[in-house]
Formats: C-alpha cells, sequence, structure tokens
C-alpha cells in the first residue's frame, strides 16, 4: 500500500496524503496541518517524517486521518533523508531569502528501528560544513548547499567524517549508478562518485533549470514551462530522450516508474512512455486547486515511493 500513496508538503499548511494507485486520476486521503512551515519530507512504512522548525512524525497507517505522535525541537531543518532504515537529518546554514549564518549547521543519524522513535546514533557539526539537500548511498552521505559539496563517511554513525569537499554549489542533490547530480540555478553539475574520496567532475548540462528528479537510468528537468527527460545511462553525456510543455511555469517534478508528477498552478499527471508520444492528465480536483492558491510554493511533491 505503501507504493499507492504519494505526499504533498506545502508552506504553512502541512501535509496531504494522496492515493496514486490511479497515477490519471489522483485521490486526497486525508490531510494535516502544521501550522508551520514545511521545508521537506520523506516517508517511511508507516510515518511521514516533515522537517520544519522541528522534525515531525506522522502516523500515517490511517491516511484519512494523519496525527503527529512525535515531534523532535531540532532547528532550522533544510532536508531529511532515509536509507537502509537510518534517518539522516540535515540543519541548514541558510535561513531566510537573505541566506542568514548560522553556526549550529549539522547532520543527525537516527536508528528507525523503531519508526516512530528514532533513536540518534550519530550526529557531524564542523564551522564549515551546511546542509541543504542530501543524498546517501552505500553509507556515504552527499551533502551539498549554496556554496559547496561535502562527502561524509557514515559508514559508522557514530565516527562521521569528512573525507572529501569541493566549491561545487547548488540546491539540490540526487544520485545514481555511482553519479551524483548537483543541480544549481543555471546548470546540472555530473559528479563521478564511484570513489567517494575522490570525486571527479564527469561533465555539465546547461539550462535554466528549476528542479529535478533522478529515478534509475533517468532524470526529470524542470525548465520553465518544461519538462525535460533525459536518459543517464551514460551519465556523462545526458541525452534528451522526451520533452513536455505545461501552460504554467512549473516549480516541482517527481516520479514513479512510467509516471511523472509536475507542479505548477496545477498538479499534472505525464504517462511517460518514450516510444510514443507522452500524454498528460491534469488534474482538477477542488483540493488541489484551492490549496496552490492559498500556498506561496509547494515544496516537495514527495518521492517517497518504495524502489525509487
Amino acid at each position: 500500500m505503501f507504493k499507492d500513496r504519494a505526499y504533498v508538503g506545502s508552506e504553512f499548511r502541512g501535509l496531504y496524503v494522496l492515493d496514486v494507485s490511479n497515477p490519471t486520476n489522483p485521490e486526497k486521503l486525508g490531510e494535516i496541518h502544521l501550522n508551520e512551515l514545511a521545508r521537506n519530507l520523506v516517508a517511511y512504512e508507516n510515518y511521514v517524517y516533515v522537517a520544519g522548525s522541528k522534525l515531525w512524525i506522522v502516523d500515517v497507517s490511517n491516511p484519512a486521518e494523519p496525527r503527529v505522535i512525535n515531534e523532535f525541537p531540532l532547528k532550522n531543518i533544510a532536508t531529511v533523508y532515509i536509507s537502509d532504515g537510518y534517518l539522516y537529518v540535515g540543519v541548514s546554514c541558510l535561513i531566510g531569502s537573505e541566506y542568514e549564518i548560522v553556526k549550529s549547521a549539522e547532520l543527525t543519524v537516527y536508528d528507525l528501528s523503531d519508526p516512530a522513535n528514532p533513536r540518534e546514533i550519530g550526529k557531524y557539526t564542523a564551522s564549515d560544513f551546511c546542509c541543504g539537500s542530501l543524498y546517501v548511498e552505500k553509507g556515504h552521505v552527499y551533502a551539498v548547499w549554496k556554496k559547496g559539496l561535502s562527502v561524509l563517511d557514515a559508514s559508522d554513525p557514530a565516527s562521521i567524517r569528512e573525507i572529501w569537499s569541493s566549491n561545487t554549489g547548488g540546491k539540490k542533490i540526487m544520485g545514481t549508478n555511482g553519479y551524483v547530480y548537483v543541480l544549481s540555478g543555471s546548470n546540472i553539475t555530473i559528479l563521478d562518485a564511484s570513489e567517494p574520496d575522490r570525486i571527479k567532475k564527469a561533465g555539465v548540462y546547461s539550462n535554466k533549470f528549476e528542479d529535478m528528479y533522478i529515478s534509475g537510468n533517468y532524470g526529470y528537468m524542470v525548465v520553465l514551462k518544461n519538462l525535460e527527460v533525459l536518459d543517464l545511462s551514460k551519465p556523462a553525456d545526458p541525452v534528451k530522450v522526451a520533452e513536455y510543455t505545461s501552460t504554467s511555469r512549473l516549480v516541482g517534478v517527481s516520479a514513479s516508474g512510467e509516471y511523472a508528477y509536475v507542479i505548477g498552478e496545477n498538479i499534472e499527471v505525464l504517462k511517460v512512455n518514450l516510444s510514443s508520444q507522452n500524454q498528460s492528465s491534469t488534474l482538477q480536483s477542488n483540493f488541489v486547486e484551492e490549496m496552490l492558491k492559498t500556498v506561496f510554493k509547494i515544496f516537495n511533491l514527495i518521492k517517497n515511493l518504495l524502489g525509487d
């Protein structure tokens, strides 16, 4: 059942639970208002971890009535990530539109053996460390922010250490097949991470990117009103294999299987069939229209489906 749900977080509105068992006709199952900024979120089993002014743990076992069952008073949380039963919580040193620098930037690792009650098992803090977006693979944490990228060896969460860093900054990082992709305002930098302590630049893909999502051998890139689908089977040389143009500017994207979800004035569901012309279905349900009118920006259509 976990694969049939998606979660939408929004500024000052909280969390929406969607049934996407029929991707071309998603339905709202439930919602919960947190009354505070929801910057990022991630799902695990029957729980959603929402990052904002604190970390909320929301029980969605009854999707019609999501409920907060635990809170962690962590300040300035920018991003959360789950890998191999561990929850990684990144505190940003970029707070607010003027990028205020805070000294408490850190990465905290929690054991999710009991998902409702995460247990802290490790923490990393450094004066030059910041965490705006995370990607984790095989015990290595890739943390990016506006001014740099850090690679941490977290194979032993009790003794996390930095093994590589650079000034390749960005606002989002994702990865697949031993490569990581760093999204900045004008390009996507492709890095060979086959040796995490010896990262090598493999290429750059340039455009006016707003968001990206990596799934398997494909990358989904938002460029103004367009969604570009890239074949990443040759990571250093992405090839555009499909494109979709919306009627409004797009701000976010997620994908699962043969479907992509893009956010603009509406949430649109695109069936990605690389052998034929893509077709789209636009959600017109009242809750989506009302939600998009009342929030400033949707930060994340959750990348929550198991296996992505």
